[in-house]
Order: structure tokens, then sequence, then C-alpha cells
């Protein structure tokens, strides 16, 4: 899999877990081409055409839908702090930033993941080891607070992360005794989108119930004018804005 240099960064740095591809039309039979990539599957991530790989990711989830689609939360697994730096960065890598091109919307995580046991581990988390001077490299400078991408002594680039710099382990023997194994990224991601979901469904009651008390009173209130008063159709307007509260809760 394809990506510029700099979202390669972000991929081992997990702070990219999601890209968009354009879907593509065989323009002769008038078809969608099916997508290459399919979820369980691993695949290599080559930071340019001809590059050579630098990691693997496991691809958890693809679906289609609209690029204008996108949320603010995919647009952090993107990798873009704002929805503006997503947009330029599409409008520079496809020459538009057209919201209803149909996409390949691809979720992974860092690694070959396939069945692979996430476990708590029973130590201290390892340090990640320099290939070259084998040293071992801090997650970020305490003095600058800034992220350490390379060795400090000798220059060699960080090497690709594992679970077990991060305080889980793939080793059974390794792994804290009688501890379940450890929820995966993806996992938590969908947990986690299916409670905002439930929070605002939650919160789409309150709100319709409160508008459908307004509605009753403004329709009492109407009875006592007449049909072409100011009154009535200020009452109108009214109206029509909570309907539109009803629809968006």
């Amino acid at each position: 899999m394809i990506f510029q240099p700099d979202a390669v960064t972000l991929i081992r740095d997990k702070r990219k877990t999601q890209t968009r591809r354009p879907v593509k039309h065989n323009r002769e039979f008038g078809y969608e081409m099916p997508g290459r990539y399919l979820p369980d599957r691993v695949y290599s991530v080559q930071p340019g055409r001809g590059k050579r790989a630098v990691c693997q990711l496991t691809v958890t989830e693809v679906r289609k839908e609209r690029l204008g689609d996108i949320t603010l939360d995919d647009i952090r697994r993107e990798g873009f702090k704002f929805p503006g730096e997503f947009w330029q960065r599409w409008e520079q890598l496809h020459r538009h930033a057209n919201h209803e091109t149909v996409v390949w919307v691809i979720s992974f995580v860092l690694g070959d993941q396939r069945d692979a046991p996430r476990l708590l581990r029973a130590g201290e988390p390892s340090v990640p080891i320099c290939a070259r001077c084998h040293r071992g490299l801090a997650d970020h400078d305490y003095v600058t607070g800034t992220r350490i991408n390379a060795c400090p002594h000798c220059g060699l680039a960080r090497p690709t992360e594992r679970d077990d710099d991060h305080g889980y382990t793939t080793q059974p023997s390794l792994a804290i005794t009688g501890e379940a194994e450890a929820l995966t990224d993806h996992q938590l991601a969908l947990y986690t989108n299916e409670a905002r979901v439930r929070d605002r469904q939650r919160a789409g009651k309150p709100v319709e119930a409160s508008v459908q008390r307004m509605q009753a009173e403004l329709e009492q209130l109407r009875q006592h004018v007449g049909n072409g008063s100011v009154t009535a159709k200020r009452i109108a307007a009214i109206e029509r804005l909570l309907h539109n509260m009803k629809a968006a809760a």
C-alpha cells in the first residue's frame, strides 16, 4: 500500500489509522471496480511508488461513502488535527476536493495483527533499541518535549514500534498470569463509536420532548390570534424552527 512519506511517519507512530482512496469506475462497462484492499489482510507500506516497504499494516475495515461524509474523528484517524488540513492535502493529491466523490474508507492497525494475542505485559515496557549503536531510545526529548524519531547518537531512524513498547506483549510467557487478552485498537474504536451513537440518541430524546411541548403551547396560542396577524406569522416561523430542531435531534 503506497503512502506519501510523511503519512508513513504518522502510520509508524500510530497517529494515522485510516486512509481514503477514490472508487474507480470502468469507463467501458460502466461499473465500479472492486477495492484492492480487504479486511484481515496484511499489506506492506511503501513511502512512494517503487520504494522499499518500511513496515506492515493490517486492514480492519473497508467501507464506501461520500468524501464529504468524513467526520472529525475520521479526520483525526487520517492523521490531521483540523478539517482544513485534510481538505488541503486531498486537493494536493487529487487536484480537487469534491464532497460528492465516492471513496473507499480503509481502516487499519500497524503491524501484522492477524490472530496475534495482545496481552498485558508483566514487566516494564521494553525500550526500542537502535539497530546501529544498540542504545535505548526514549519516546520524547525531556527538554523540548518533541518526539524522538531518530537515534540522537548516530541519526538512524527510529525502529517500528511494537505492542511490547507500550506495555503489551504477544508472548504469553511475558504476560501477567491469569489476565484476559486485551482489546485491539480496532475493537476499542468500535466500542467508542457505539457509545457515542448511544449518547447522541439519549441526548435527542429530551430535545424531542421539549419541542413537542412547545409546539402544543404554540397551537393553543394560535387559537387566540387571527391567521393574518403579525403574531400568527411569528408563531409559524417558530414552528418551522422547532420542526428543524426536531429533525436535527
